[in-house]
Parts: C-alpha cells; sequence; structure tokens
C-alpha cells in the first residue's frame, strides 16, 4: 500500500510542480541513501553515459525517463507517463541503481535490499 501510494503521489507531482527538481522526491533521506544516487543512475541510463550531470533534471523530465524505462513511448501525444508505466520504470530504476552504484563504489546501505528489514529500521530507527 505504501509503495502505490509512493507511485501515485510521485506520478501526480510531475504533473503539478514539474519544475522541481527531482533529488527531493525518489528516495527518502531516513532510510541514510545519498539522496543523488537515483537521479543520477536515471540519467546515466537514460543517456547510455558513465558520467552522471552536475544538476539534477527537473521531476517532469525524470517522470519522463523513469516511464521510458517503464514502456511509455514518449510521442508528441502521449502526455505524461500513467502510473502503471512509472511503477515499471521504477522497478528497472532499482537495477540501474544497483548497477550505478557498483560501477562508482558509492555506498548504499543494505537496508535497501530488505523489505522486511526495512520496516524493522523505520520502526526502530538507526
Amino acid at each position: 500500500m505504501v509503495v502505490a501510494w509512493r507511485i501515485y503521489h510521485l506520478t501526480m507531482l510531475g504533473r503539478e510542480v514539474p519544475e522541481h527538481p527531482v533529488h527531493n522526491f525518489l528516495l527518502p533521506k531516513a532510510w541514510g541513501v545519498p539522496e543523488d544516487v537515483e537521479w543520477k543512475a536515471l540519467c546515466c541510463y537514460t543517456y547510455k553515459t558513465r558520467i552522471a550531470p552536475s544538476t539534477p533534471p527537473t521531476l517532469s523530465e525524470s517522470l519522463r525517463m523513469v516511464g521510458k524505462m517503464g514502456g511509455h513511448l514518449g510521442r508528441k501525444s502521449d502526455g505524461m507517463p500513467e502510473i502503471e508505466c512509472v511503477w515499471r520504470g521504477l522497478q528497472c530504476l532499482d537495477t540501474a541503481v544497483d548497477m550505478y552504484v557498483i560501477f562508482t563504489g558509492e555506498h548504499l546501505p543494505e537496508i535497501r535490499n530488505s523489505y522486511p528489514e526495512a520496516l524493522t529500521y523505520l520502526s526502530n530507527g538507526p
């Protein structure tokens, strides 16, 4: 239920405030994850490069990237990606983040990889 809410919220924010930078919305800061890892991985995956841009994309741009990863065609008349494409794209983004971390040597805590442990961590705190 929380995952569905997060995907829905992210999709609706992309329509309401498309100019905001994406780093505020992807991963919760409470998990201890560096906040720039996801958007950098997304940009590297989308543009097929090893070097991420220095500034984060807007929420609208990143939702289009995630939607494309999830099967959204991105034609002129298609509009913004719908919730299902964002959901599928976020699943692919997890793999892209893992590969980005492996290639760049960034550190992600183990909490990200295990759902039951994440619930324990969030309820008990660090």
